[in-house]
C-alpha cells in the first residue's frame, strides 16, 4: 500500500495523534478532578508511538503510561 502525502490534506483522514493527545489530558484531568488530595496519585505517560513521518499522519498512536498511588480500591477506580 502506497502512502500518500496526507498531512496536506488532514480533513480526508482521522488523525489518532490529535485524538492520543485530547486523551492524555483527559485523563491526566481524572487525578487533578477526582482524587482526594490527601491520597498520592500520579498518572504519567512516557510513549506515545506513531509510524508516520514528517508529512505523513499515522494510522494508529499507540500510548504507555503508568498510575501510581498507594490506595489499592482507587487505582481500580482508575482503571
Amino acid at each position: 500500500m502506497v502512502k500518500v502525502d496526507i498531512a496536506a490534506t488532514p480533513e480526508l483522514v482521522i488523525d489518532p495523534i490529535l485524538i492520543a493527545s485530547h486523551i492524555i489530558v483527559a485523563l491526566q484531568q481524572i487525578v487533578s478532578r477526582n482524587a482526594n488530595p490527601i491520597i498520592p496519585t500520579v498518572i504519567s505517560f512516557g510513549k506515545i508511538s506513531g509510524e508516520g513521518r514528517t508529512n505523513i499522519i499515522p494510522d494508529k498512536v499507540t500510548i504507555e503510561g503508568t498510575v501510581r498511588t498507594y490506595d489499592e480500591s482507587w487505582r481500580r477506580a482508575i482503571y
